[in-house]
């Protein structure tokens, strides 16, 4: 298992994106990628791939 951890002192802002994929064909693949804008304002974050690895 890989964790990724971050704290920052103050609130950030940033781009947040997210792709997924599976072992069938798709037939539709533009649905599969989103990107969000988030406001980080407690700023500590923990990420572990508990649905898939990262990358």
């Amino acid at each position: 298992m890989v964790t990724q951890s971050a704290e920052y002192r103050a609130a950030v802002s940033g781009d947040v994106r997210a792709s997924v994929r599976g072992s069938l064909a798709d037939p539709d693949q533009r649905d599969n990628t989103a990107t969000a804008r988030i406001r980080v304002l407690q700023p500590k974050l923990t990420v572990t791939p508990k649905v898939g690895t990262p990358g």
